[in-house]
């Protein structure tokens, strides 16, 4: 299912985005553009941008929580194998062994720890809801996929999106509330309730968006700042002129160092 927030906007031929070949925007496109607008660059340069260990075994956790919003008495045996099968489907033979192999021993902390939580949640609306919102002042679409949705409009409706991290945060980042005010705004109303549920090894941490317009508002002055950007030339190769990386920036791999220096001719 698909929900558009209004009307599309028309395309236009001569956008700075069509320039370069871009045709929808993301909240993680928008969130790496203002966190490193040089990664953002890369990956419109043509530069590879793989997915590693940690993110496999992100959206298989996910999986598996899915099926346990259903299955309230499964043991959590079945649940961690069904996070083992997703993870090996999504596993790359030429990916980083000693990573892939230290992420998919992770799996049990992950499952013993957030499954009570998902098994308490209510009836499950929407699973993986794609979303389109247009913005009047943007050529093109925000296109997204919310992880859960629970209730209706007019009855205790929610928008949970699910994280797993290593690492134990105590407040809502900007870009999590960023992604949640974006996906509040595409199907929701007022009364819709905004969550981040973090899943640590040893914890679930549920934390609440209270006031998701102010974040709105970046995500369309950066959706804006990425078109000036782009309107300064029809050549990603002048625009890596402007932007020089930041290698020492955790998004970087050997990699994407790698081919980035060919990009960049440095």
């Amino acid at each position: 299912m698909t929900t558009s927030h209004r009307m599309p906007t028309p395309r236009k031929s001569n956008s700075p985005f069509a320039w370069h070949g871009i045709e929808h925007l993301s909240i993680s496109s928008i969130n790496q553009w203002i966190s490193s607008p040089a990664s953002y660059l890369y990956k419109i340069a043509g530069g590879f941008d793989e997915y590693g260990a940690s993110a496999w075994r992100g959206s298989a956790l996910e999986v598996a929580f899915e099926k346990a919003l259903f299955d309230k008495v499964a043991p959590n045996k079945l649940f961690t194998e069904i996070a083992y099968q997703e993870f090996d489907d999504r596993n790359e033979l030429d990916g980083d062994l000693i990573k892939i192999e230290k992420e998919r021993k992770t799996i049990p902390e992950y499952i013993n720890a957030g499954i009570e939580h998902f098994r308490n949640l209510p009836e499950c609306t929407s699973y993986q809801r794609k979303i389109e919102v247009d913005f009047e002042e943007i050529e093109i679409p925000f296109i997204g996929y919310i992880d859960f949705e629970f209730g209706t409009l007019d009855n205790n409706h929610q928008i949970r999106d699910c994280k797993t991290s290593s690492k134990r945060i105590n407040e809502m980042t900007n870009a999590h509330a960023r992604q949640l005010a974006l996906y509040g705004y595409a199907i929701g109303n007022e009364n819709t309730e905004l969550w981040i549920d973090l899943i640590t090894r040893k914890e679930t941490i549920c934390m609440k968006l209270k006031n998701p317009k102010p974040h709105l508002e970046i995500i369309k002055k950066s959706a804006l700042g990425l078109r000036k950007f782009l309107s300064l030339s029809n050549d990603t190769q002048e625009l890596c002129k402007i932007l020089i990386p930041d290698f020492d920036d955790w998004r970087w791999n050997s990699t994407k160092i790698n081919e980035a220096k060919k990009i960049w001719e440095i």
